[in-house]
């Protein structure tokens, strides 16, 4: 199943290229940069990670996308055994 998620995610990754302009809310942005959030310890809960900025302003946004399949139920950070169950 990991190596599926992870071809989901470099899926995600190739349609955000650097220096491509899109339209969001009606405004233009440019792709600075895309990739996977390495957090310093565990999984990030964002999946793709896209730094964009807004061609009127300069201003930049971030975008964090959360990938979930269709049968994925959530997981808690630093479950407890009771709560497991």
């Amino acid at each position: 199943m990991a190596k599926q998620f992870s071809a989901h995610e470099k899926k995600l990754l190739s349609i955000f290229k650097p220096n491509e302009i899109f339209y969001y809310n009606g405004e233009k942005y440019i792709i600075e940069f895309a990739g996977k959030p390495m957090p310093p310890k565990g999984e990030s809960k964002t999946d793709v990670f896209v730094g964009v900025r807004k061609l009127s302003t300069n201003k930049p946004l971030s975008i964090k996308i959360s990938y979930k399949k269709n049968n994925a139920e959530f997981l808690e950070n630093k479950i407890k055994a009771e709560r497991a169950k």
